[in-house]
């Protein structure tokens, strides 16, 4: 019959039972501080130094150099509606440069009777300056009444001299009490209309020539007889 000594001998766990002989085994040699205990007596220090008995340090690692992460910096939120407004200031204010062709103040025309004679982007290359600028005229605080007769000479006289490409200022009417760019739509009524037997095409000019506040027009070479 077993006594209670017998199952607790049975159902004991010994993990270390036959490590004195897989270490004898093997040609492993104990630290003085092990070589004697009992195998019941191994606490696990022992263990521990036993296992790091054969290591040795490596001195190139003390040769690495550790990286050190850059704190990340978390980003100011920036309100949206300042940054639009921010943005269209800039443009009203010509600070900000823009495709002009996308804006609804782009303007341009290519007369239908010179439209087989020219090639269908001519208007886009006067919009980027592929002509020289001959002469210019300014109708800045002009009356409607002025400006239409400034205008009737300076293109007579600009075909009388063979000029092809010219430029007027006509401003985008800001400081306008109507609000919009009263000259500039009367100037593109009459190159379109009663003066369109002398210009084959006009666009608005460069950021940097105007811009937005003037155009290039384009004349005939000679005047019509």
């Amino acid at each position: 019959m077993s006594t209670a000594k017998d199952k607790s001998d049975n159902f004991s766990f010994k993990p270390f039972k036959d490590l004195q002989k897989i270490i004898e085994n093997k040609g492993l040699k104990l630290s003085k501080r092990q070589v004697n205990l009992p195998e019941d007596n191994l606490i696990d220090d022992d263990f521990f130094a036993l296992a790091m008995s054969d290591v040795r340090e490596n001195k190139e690692f003390r040769m690495l150099k550790v990286g050190h992460k850059k704190p990340y910096r978390v980003p100011q939120k920036v309100d949206p509606n300042k940054e639009i407004f921010a943005t269209l200031s800039g443009i009203t204010q010509g600070t900000v440069k823009i495709d002009l062709t996308t804006t609804q103040e782009y303007i341009e025309w290519l007369n239908p009777k010179y439209a087989s004679l020219y090639r269908k982007d001519l208007t886009k290359r006067l919009h980027e300056k592929r002509f020289s600028v001959q002469d210019f005229i300014d109708l800045h605080g002009m009356t409607l009444i002025e400006a239409e007769k400034v205008v009737d000479a300076f293109i007579k006289k600009s075909l009388k001299h063979s000029l092809r490409c010219i430029k007027f200022i006509h401003g985008r009417g800001l400081r306008s009490n109507t609000g919009f760019a009263v000259i500039k739509e009367a100037l593109v009524k009459w190159l379109s209309g009663k003066y369109h037997k002398y210009v084959i095409a006009f666009a608005t000019a460069q950021h940097n020539d105007g811009g937005l506040g003037a155009m290039y027009v384009l004349l005939r070479k000679r005047l019509p007889r």
